[in-house]
């Protein structure tokens, strides 16, 4: 250095030290006598310390006065009160308050609220949050003190300023005290009463700052450097620790328990040398196959293998798994944990995999998880391979026919949930739920069928999709759709057939912006145009049979027409002489009619008209020329559950409607911007009538034994319309490739309810939930569709929606990798102190139940190694 220095200060953060115990005194002494030694320089180590705001003002400010404070004032909770009485001058009507309220004292009340204090000393403050306190007046400042909420009282003058700190009055500048409340580290928690002057009134958006309580209880609350304690350190770690952890309900420890059952177990085996005779080989008691030719060798081999670090496994984190599904299955039954899991474990593996290599340690690349009907299991990668017939594989998943059964029933019963969301956060690209419907039941049905496995099912819903599409896309599965749609064609259902959209159901899906948004953030979105699901267009036939339920971009007239021709059969379209929509058009018929070449009614282009009489009738809807009285009639002769059965009914109730309430149909509808007169004329236009009509000429074209079942226009979509949106109802992000999935099922789950309650029944009347329950008992593969030939398909399953779902969720997440962060705006009481309160933002608190409470351990997942030993 070239300067001519006479002090250097170096200011660190700190550090942490981890071995022998030192105290902070010797430490500094040592180091700087190192220094020394090794360098020759003179350097002096001292502790940075991290004062609260009292502190430094006891550091940096003059003690000028100290009062003598009464036994009234003398009590914590009255610190309130004594800051009033010395900025205000009020020590006697306070004295005289205090004398009449002296119960809550010593009952042990040790904090009073500033609203009480305020109202008992007859003052008016305003609040702001923060220090604030600049100018010249007086001011009570509230500071979290150490845990113990502390009030300060305040008198600024121009240049210098004096506080009151319990009972002793310190003198500063206005300048050191912005410096010591800045500095202080509870200066994040500091609020800034300051006193009114006549005539002054306070800020009704402040008031609930009124509640706080505070004292002068310098010994504080809990200690800060208690807190920050670090407890159950690990060897390399970077966590902090957790302070408190063996007090706090919110945090289990329940791994440690395990961990030292299986520590006992070894502990028991090693203490007593035992083996497991195999012939002429003694085998580890720990291990599935593992064998020796000597006891002594066993025992080398638990030492070595079965430790700590692994977890008392040497065959691999498969075992651990199995280890732990087993505890988990002990707890939830409510069956006291023994020291027997290692042993367990092994017996287990044993028995599902049958034989295998003694010689060797790890097992975990020759081993396979299989989902069965009697639960998971794991089998030998060589049994899987000669067994290829009975073991189908999605993604590296393997499950037999029984599974698939229960997996395609509970999708089916359950509406197509594979979680209910009750709290929904997105991770990578899948959400995660809190509760399971089909896995649930899965989970039931498992356990009550005697296993014990049942933890080893899939945790996340990633896994279950490629299940659940390797199943409903089978050919089996696509077989009874065929079957279905058949059945529909014979029974003539695509005779009349009604069509709507909703698109609720669409609004949770990932990558596309608000049908509500603009050009431009439609254009900024993930997907835009064609690509977009906006709506799910529903249709229905004769008797209400659901026809189709696909995701559409939009409910233009070609692509409603290219969605039917895809998904319906043509001999089912070739029957169709009727549809109904709630958005009629000559456009929409034409379209449809290249799909449906039989559709019969008004098409919007004949050339009608009306007669002279309903020419009249319609006429007198503007001018209202009907007779009052005839007007009169003809309204109270109406039926509302009638229809009008032609052109010159309606328009003349029309015209009666009008003529009865003149003053309503002039006014000016918003929208249309014209009078209702005028949109009462042009709905009565000839051509729009005919429209109207449609429906009774198409009613009365049909055999009077099936308009039984007829359903009213698109009355019947809407109703299906409201099952989707209860289905749908709680799901909050999805991505397109699952809306199919989802859509293809209750497609599926409508379809064998209709028919067998249509064309099946039973002798008594059974709801629709308890008749699809009862229909999907029949396994979807039989004679015809054996499983065999479907599990026998070479390699993994083919499984385009799974491949698009990662494609979709790599987009959103590139997407949303793009925008640029939010501005954090202030709170508005924040706004009026002169310096920003702390930068730092706390982590949002997460509510805690007995099912997320946060586990701390080091015992591995399903063989993972968990990150700092803790994970919510």
């Amino acid at each position: 250095m070239t300067q001519d220095l006479v002090h250097l200060s170096l200011h660190f953060d700190g550090c942490r030290i981890q071995g022998r115990a030192l105290d902070t005194a010797s430490m500094c002494q040592e180091s700087s006598e190192w220094i020394a030694k090794e360098t020759g320089f003179q350097v002096v180590v001292k502790q940075k310390k991290h004062l609260l705001l009292a502190e430094l003002l006891g550091r940096d400010g003059r003690v000028c006065d100290t009062l003598s404070l009464s036994s009234s004032f003398d009590y914590s909770a009255n610190g309130i009160l004594t800051c009033l009485a010395y900025i205000a001058d009020l020590w006697s009507p306070l004295d005289a308050w205090l004398q009449e309220h002296k119960a809550n004292i010593e009952g042990g009340q040790t904090h009073r609220s500033y609203k009480e204090c305020f109202k008992a000393a007859d003052v008016a403050f305003s609040v702001d949050i923060g220090f604030c306190a600049e100018k010249t007046g007086k001011y009570l400042l509230h500071c979290e003190h150490n845990g113990s909420p502390l009030v300060l009282g305040c008198v600024m003058a121009e240049e210098t300023c004096k506080v009151l700190v319990r009972d002793t009055v310190y003198a500063l500048s206005a300048d050191a005290f912005k410096a010591c409340a800045e500095e202080s580290i509870d200066y994040a928690s500091l609020v800034t009463f300051r006193m009114l002057k006549a005539g002054e009134k306070p800020r009704q958006e402040s008031e609930v700052l009124l509640e706080l309580q505070a004292g002068f209880d310098l010994s504080g609350g809990a200690e800060l450097e208690m807190l920050c304690e670090c407890e159950g350190l690990l060897e390399n770690s970077d966590d902090e620790g957790m302070a408190g952890s063996h007090v706090d309900e919110s945090i289990v420890q329940v791994g440690e328990e395990l961990l030292a059952l299986l520590a006992e177990e070894r502990g028991e085996v090693l203490d007593s040398t035992e083996t497991v005779h195999e012939g002429s080989m003694h085998r580890c008691p720990f291990c599935p196959f593992r064998q020796f030719p000597r006891p002594s060798r066993v025992m080398e081999h638990v030492q070595k293998y079965h430790t700590t670090k692994r977890q008392f496994c040497c065959s691999g984190t498969k075992q651990v798994r199995v280890i732990q599904a087993l505890f988990d299955d002990d707890q939830l039954r409510n069956i006291q944990p023994s020291a027997r899991y290692l042993r367990r474990s092994a017996a287990v593996l044993r028995t599902s995999i049958g034989n295998e290599d003694g010689s060797i340690n790890h097992l975990d690349r020759r081993l396979r998880l299989v989902l069965t009907e009697k639960g998971p299991v794991y089998k030998s990668l060589q049994h899987v391979a000669e067994n290829e017939t009975v073991y189908r594989r999605a993604k590296n998943l393997y499950y037999t026919h029984g599974f698939a059964d229960m997996l395609f029933q509970e999708m089916m019963v359950s509406n197509a949930k594979m979680k209910q969301a009750s709290r929904l956060k997105l991770v990578d690209m899948y959400p995660l739920d809190a509760l399971f419907v089909a896995a649930s039941r899965l989970a039931l049905r498992l356990a009550a069928s005697g296993s014990k496995l049942t933890g080893l099912l899939p945790q996340h819903v990633r896994h279950w999709w490629p299940l659940v599409e390797d199943i409903f896309y089978s050919d089996a599965v696509n077989q009874l759709f065929a079957q279905s749609m058949a059945e529909a064609v014979h029974h003539t259902e695509f005779e009349s057939v009604s069509v709507d959209a909703t698109l609720k159901c669409c609004l949770s899906i990932l990558g596309q912006s608000s049908y509500r948004a603009g050009p431009q953030e439609r254009a900024s979105a993930a997907f835009t145009g064609k690509d977009c699901f906006r709506k799910v267009l529903t249709v229905r036939g004769r008797t209400g049979c659901v026809l189709l339920m696909a995701p559409t971009p939009n409910e233009e007239a070609p692509a409603i027409a290219e969605r039917i021709a895809e998904s319906l059969p043509e001999d089912g379209l070739r029957q169709t002489r009727i549809v109904c929509t709630d958005d009629p058009s000559a456009h929409l018929l034409s379209t449809l009619r290249n799909v449906m070449p039989k559709l019969e009614p008004f098409n919007g282009i004949q050339d009608v008209s009306f007669d002279h009489i309903t020419k009249t009738r319609r006429e007198q809807i503007l001018s209202g020329g009907m007779g009052k009285a005839k007007a009169e009639s003809l309204l109270d002769s109406l039926d509302a559950a009638k229809p009008w059965q032609c052109e010159r009914d309606c328009v003349e109730a029309m015209a009666a409607f009008v003529r009865c309430f003149p003053d309503d149909v002039d006014k000016i509808i918003p929208g249309p911007n014209r009078s209702g007169r005028q949109v009462l004329y042009t709905a009565c236009a000839p051509a729009r009538m005919q429209w109207y009509f449609n429906n009774i000429r198409a009613r009365h074209s049909m055999r009077p034994d099936r308009v039984v079942l007829l359903p009213a226009g698109t009355t019947s979509n809407e109703a299906l319309h409201a099952e989707v949106r209860a289905w749908f109802r709680e799901t909050q992000q999805m991505h397109k490739s699952t809306l199919e999935i989802k859509l293809r099922v209750l497609h599926l789950s409508k379809l064998m309810t209709h028919h067998a309650g249509m064309y099946r029944p039973t002798l008594r009347q059974i709801p629709s939930g308890l008749v699809l329950a009862r229909s999907v008992v029949s396994s979807a593969w039989n004679r015809r569709k054996p499983w065999s030939k479907f599990a026998g398909q070479s390699g993994k399953a083919h499984l385009p929606l799974n491949e698009r779902r990662q494609q979709e969720a790599s987009l959103v997440k590139a997407h949303a990798s793009k925008k640029p962060a939010a501005n954090i705006k202030r709170p508005a009481a924040m706004r009026h102190c002169a310096k920003k309160p702390a930068t730092h933002v706390l982590p949002q608190k997460v509510r805690r139940t007995p099912f997320n409470r946060v586990r701390v351990s080091t015992c591995r997942i399903m063989g993972k190694k968990r990150q700092g030993g803790l994970k919510a």
